[in-house]
């Protein structure tokens, strides 16, 4: 996730990208950081861009409470996925999409 100010106070955005093809396949701007709002809503982008399931595919993400909320972990069980955390202090391979996702290549927020 990622933040950006704006006159009525901050934007934020999650991402899901698809590392195979570096795409982002689900997105959300929301004015609140709540797990069953902005990850999930992009989460439900993602299933729905490859149809409605995610069986089998793997989904990572670092330890924030974002993604290790029960309502976002159930979420990615429902859709067939495997979910995946890195360790603890580490999200080296997350922030580079959110540097990505900046014109200036400044994170402002570490992972996506």
């Amino acid at each position: 996730m990622t933040y950006v100010a704006t006159w009525s106070g901050f934007a934020y955005v999650a991402f899901v990208t698809d590392v195979y093809s570096r795409r982002i396949v689900g997105w959300n701007v929301a004015a609140t950081l709540k797990s069953e709002v902005l990850p999930m809503q992009a989460l439900d982008m993602a299933a729905w861009q490859s149809g409605g399931r995610l069986d089998g595919l793997i989904h990572h993400a670092d330890h924030g409470s974002n993604y290790t909320a029960m309502v976002y972990t159930d979420r990615i069980a429902e859709l067939g996925a495997v979910p995946s955390t890195g360790t603890v202090g580490d999200s080296f391979d997350c922030q580079s999409v959110s540097a990505r996702s900046r014109n200036d290549g400044v994170v402002l927020a570490g992972v996506f």
